[in-house]
């Protein structure tokens, strides 16, 4: 535990003035304080006047620039993992926001596998929630690579720093989902805590809700689908056999999604997983 700090937090930040503010409070209001907070800001911005005077004096805040303009969230991820100094990491996005006990509950889970993510509250603008990655509640258990591909809401895990490799696979869509499949191929485990210690903000900025978000979606899963054929994201045969399956089944799902928004039936993914009519995911 590098000068004390347990984890490092990344956000990627790219036109979130409106929003980075919540997210930094929710980490300053963890029940730990061996963090530190790395902003990545992925549009040029000097995102310090946009948070309060005590946020931007709290030492364990570090603002940085991705050294580019929208580079994407994975690689503005890798610039931040770059300079991380936590025994853990975790993302969180510049839109959402932990729960206090986040980080506390989440160290506690990841034992001597290292991966721990919860299961999520689906929230719109309004905090309203939507809808829950794996019903609250139920036993804590590890899950397996069908559910991390089809739980139909993206998860950010604490992971072991070590784990992490090269840090997010260089994609713009489902890097989350192809990351996470690589934590489970290395760990062996992956723990999800049955209480929602996230909020995941459905937005209208969310690719979800763009009128190209099928055909993103798709461009992206062809993408992904070479890539695990020419053996690109470095998992084991077991796992790449088990990945290929998982993002057909999720090229399929994304295909009935157009099919739906087309009908009127969906404006948006969410909506569409509301309906069940498909236990896919798109993520932001």
């Amino acid at each position: 535990m590098a000068d004390g700090i347990a984890v490092s937090i990344i956000v990627a930040a790219f036109g979130a003035q409106a929003t980075l503010a919540a997210a930094v409070a929710s980490v300053r209001a963890q029940q730990r304080a061996d963090w530190e907070l790395i902003v990545v800001a992925d549009d040029g911005l000097d995102y310090r006047p946009f948070l309060p005077a005590a946020a931007q004096g709290d030492p364990r805040l570090h603002l940085v620039s991705s050294g580019g303009i929208a580079t994407g969230p994975a690689a503005a991820r890798n610039a931040g993992l770059a300079l991380a100094r936590g025994a853990f990491v975790c993302a969180l996005d510049a839109d959402d926001r932990f729960a206090p006990e986040r980080l506390d509950v989440l160290l506690a889970a990841a034992g001597e596998g290292g991966v721990a993510a919860d299961c999520v509250n689906v929230v719109d603008a309004a905090g309203t929630v939507l809808h829950h990655a794996f019903p609250p509640g139920s036993p804590d258990r590890d899950i397996d690579a069908g559910e991390i591909m089809g739980c139909g809401v993206p998860l950010h895990p604490l992971v072991r720093r070590d784990l992490l490799g090269r840090g997010w696979p260089d994609l713009r869509f489902a890097e989350d989902v192809v990351l996470n499949l690589q934590l489970l191929d290395r760990a062996g485990r992956f723990a999800m805590v049955m209480r929602p210690l996230y909020d995941y903000v459905v937005h209208p900025a969310s690719i979800c809700h763009r009128p190209d978000a099928a055909a993103v979606a798709d461009a992206v899963y062809g993408k992904i689908l070479a890539g695990l054929e020419a053996g690109a994201f470095g998992l084991s045969s077991a796992m790449g056999r088990l990945a290929l399956a998982g993002f057909r089944d999720k090229r399929a799902t994304n295909l009935a999604f157009a099919r739906a928004r087309e009908a009127g039936l969906a404006a948006t993914f969410q909506e569409f997983l509301a309906l069940g009519q498909g236990r896919d995911t798109a993520t932001d």
